[in-house]
């Protein structure tokens, strides 16, 4: 991969991205890196790994080589220096992409990912992964109790005579009815409220995305009209114009667009079906 081919691999992605060589030369980056920085992207181009972070050279020369010689993704952490001389303790993700030989050295993609949120999103999961482990030994000792509960019913019943074999089993299949029906009540009122919660955002952003697709047109359209009454550009302004790649995000602005109306429309289309289900309570037969 060529610093080129990676900046457009990863203009449109919001993950911080950097395109580095074995020796830690910074070969392209992408926006969200130079934010975090505080510097523009012309800036960064051609320096050197080891002036951006707070690591020493022989740590950052090991954590390279190790990116270089995995066939796996990399864990390491890497504490970015910003512009404004805060400092930024950053996840690093680090996977080779053209592995080094003789004719060439190694080029390594490295993902950053702030370490803070990353833990902070760590923690929440593990609090979510523990009330299901609750809920699910709950129900597991709920259903423990129940089969205890059928087994002593199950003696009884053999003790009985035969003539009370039929209204035993007729209250088995009750029974059986009512679990299933409160289990049925259960999932649907869960999916129902799933589907609540995700429609609600979803029915925002595609009620908004029309009026989003009209603004950005007749920004667009007034760019245009003012590329044409006024040919000759300020250099800072030109410059501009390659940095966003101008020519690049008009052609493709529409089609984004697009994509992300066809995606909300999937997810409307999946809330629907969620909603349906939730509904089964209403029919006899299920």
């Amino acid at each position: 991969m060529t610093p080129e081919q990676f900046l457009e691999f990863a203009r449109v992605l919001p993950e911080p991205l950097l395109l580095v060589s074995g020796d830690g030369q910074l070969l392209a980056t992408n926006q969200p890196v130079a934010d975090i920085l505080g510097l523009r992207r012309q800036e960064l181009r051609g320096r050197m790994l080891f002036e951006l972070v707070t690591e020493s050279t022989n740590d950052v020369v090991k954590y390279l080589q190790a990116c270089s010689t995995s066939r796996a993704m990399v864990i390491g952490s890497l504490t970015l220096r910003k512009n404004d001389g805060q400092t930024l303790i950053c996840r690093s993700q680090g996977a080779v992409i053209q592995p080094w030989s003789p004719e060439s050295s190694a080029l390594i993609l490295l993902r950053l990912e702030n370490r803070t949120l990353a833990s902070s999103n760590f923690v929440l999961l593990n609090q979510k992964i523990d009330e299901l482990a609750k809920e699910v030994q709950r129900r597991k000792e709920a259903e423990e109790a129940l089969k205890k509960a059928n087994q002593e019913l199950e003696i009884r019943v053999e003790e009985r005579t035969t003539a009370l074999q039929e209204t035993l089993n007729e209250l088995q299949l009750t029974q059986t009815q009512l679990i299933q029906a409160e289990k049925m009540s259960s999932l649907g009122q869960m999916i129902a409220g799933i589907a609540h919660e995700i429609n609600n955002p979803v029915s925002f952003i595609y009620g908004n995305l029309h009026h989003a697709y009209q603004y950005t047109q007749d920004l667009l359209k007034l760019v245009q009209i003012y590329q044409q009454l006024c040919p000759i550009t300020l250099p800072e302004i030109q410059d501009e114009i390659e940095e966003i790649d101008l020519d690049f995000l008009i052609q493709h602005i529409t089609k984004l667009f697009q994509s992300m109306k066809v995606g909300t429309e999937r997810i409307k289309e999946i809330v629907k079906s969620l909603r349906n289900f939730s509904r089964l309570d209403e029919a006899e037969l299920k």
